[in-house]
């Protein structure tokens, strides 16, 4: 249900913040961490700041799963935004 409630937001052209950072936390919970980082970027990139939390959480859950060279390109680009 939320994810339809999403599209029909995504198909209306509609572009927030709020609506990305929800994005994310789907992706993210589904483990689709590339898609994830991609919602949280745009969140931060529209001026909210807690896209950045979510792009940290991604880092680390590429940390966790042994991918440390994903992680800290992930964290260096998030320094480089700065």
């Amino acid at each position: 249900r939320a994810r339809q409630g999403l599209r029909r937001c995504a198909g209306a052209g509609i572009e927030r913040a709020d609506f990305h950072l929800r994005r994310g936390g789907i992706f993210f919970r589904q483990s689709r961490l590339e898609r994830a980082l991609t919602e949280y970027r745009r969140a931060l990139e529209l001026g909210n700041p807690q896209g950045r939390i979510g792009i940290e959480n991604v880092a680390a859950a590429l940390f966790n799963a042994g991918k440390r060279a994903e992680s800290d390109a992930v964290l260096a680009e998030l320094r480089r935004r700065e």
